[in-house]
């Protein structure tokens, strides 16, 4: 996992570890940048004026489905962030074993 600098974006789409099939998640150290990426998020409707988009703006909405499904996965998170680092481990082991080239050269770079 990365560290925050100004904004950072999480994935939720459904091959990560946890996921919500789709959707994703925005943190920022700044308050105001965050009421910005809020604001193009809700396709930049003006606050002030009915009908009115004061920039391009998207609808990057999740669904309550979905948000709901994120909740119970995150309810879960230790266990499956466990569970992945054993599976993890035991492929380490088996490739020592094997004397096979490790896996983990051929996924990072």
């Amino acid at each position: 996992m990365g560290h925050l600098e100004i904004f950072a974006a999480f994935s939720f789409f459904g091959n990560k570890t946890i996921t919500t099939g789709e959707g994703g998640m925005v943190v920022a150290k700044s308050s105001e940048l965050l009421a910005r990426a809020y604001h193009l998020k809700t396709q930049a409707v003006s606050p002030v004026q009915e009908y009115w988009h004061d920039a391009v703006g998207y609808n990057y909405r999740m669904t309550n489905i979905c948000a709901a499904i994120g909740l119970a996965q995150l309810e879960n998170a230790t266990a499956v962030l466990e569970k992945s680092d054993r599976l993890r481990h035991g492929i380490d082991w088996a490739c020592k074993v094997c004397r096979c080239r490790s896996w983990k050269k051929r996924l990072i770079p």
